[in-house]
C-alpha cells in the first residue's frame, strides 16, 4: 500500500533479524535507509544482522554511521564496541563502551561488555565492577554470569567461577562458553 514507508521496512527487517533471517533484514534494512538516509536505527539493526552473519567490516560501518547520524544513542557505541572486541581491537572497543556508559549509565549490556573486554585484554580485575554492577541491573543474565565467571576464573577463584557458569548454563543451555568454561575449571557442565 505504501512502497515508500520506511517504517514498514524497518520493522519488517526488525521482525526478521529476531527470527535470524539476516539476509532478509539486512534486504528490509537496506530499503528502509534508501527511502530515509537519516535513520540511524535502521543502521544500527543493520549492523547486528551484519555481526550475526559474520560481517564485522560492514557492521562497523553502519554503526559509524549511526552514531554520526544520533550521537546521543548509546546503542551505536555499545554495538561497535562489541564488534571491535569480537576481532580483537580492545582499545577502540573500550573508547566505544566509555562512550556508551557515558550516554548511558545503567546499561548491562554496555557495562557487560565493558568487563568482558577488559577480561580478554587481560585486565580481569579491572572488568570486575563492571560486571558486578551489570548484574544487580539483571542479575540472571546468561552473558552476565559466563562473563563473571570469566573474570572469577582469571582471578583464580575457581569455585565462585564454576558457580556463576553453572548458573550462567542453567539461564542459558544455548550458551555454548558456560559448558566450555566448566570443562576448563575442571568440571563437569
Amino acid at each position: 500500500l505504501d512502497p515508500l514507508n520506511a517504517i514498514a521496512f524497518y520493522n519488517r527487517g526488525y521482525a526478521r533479524n529476531n527470527q535470524n533471517d539476516y539476509d532478509d533484514a539486512i534486504a528490509d534494512f537496506t530499503q528502509a535507509i534508501a527511502i530515509n538516509p537519516t535513520y540511524g536505527i535502521a543502521y544500527i539493526n543493520r549492523g547486528f544482522a551484519y555481526i550475526s552473519k559474520g560481517d564485522t567490516d560492514h557492521a562497523i560501518a553502519d554503526y559509524t554511521q549511526a552514531i554520526q547520524l544520533t550521537p546521543l544513542n548509546y546503542l551505536g557505541y555499545n554495538n561497535r564496541g562489541f564488534a571491535y572486541a569480537g576481532i580483537g581491537q580492545y582499545d577502540q572497543a573500550l573508547a566505544d563502551y566509555d562512550q556508551a556508559l557515558k550516554l548511558n549509565p545503567t546499561s548491562p549490556d554496555a557495562l557487560d561488555g565493558r568487563a568482558w573486554t577488559l577480561f580478554k585484554s587481560g585486565r580481569a580485575a579491572d572488568g570486575l565492577p563492571d560486571i558486578q554492577q551489570s548484574l544487580l541491573l539483571r542479575p540472571d543474565d546468561a552473558n552476565g554470569l559466563d562473563t563473571m565467571g570469566h573474570i572469577l576464573a582469571a582471578l583464580g577463584r575457581k569455585d565462585e567461577a564454576i558457580g556463576y557458569e553453572r548458573r550462567a548454563a542453567a539461564a542459558d543451555p544455548t550458551l555454548q562458553s558456560s559448558p566450555d568454561a566448566l570443562r576448563d575449571l575442571g568440571a563437569t557442565p
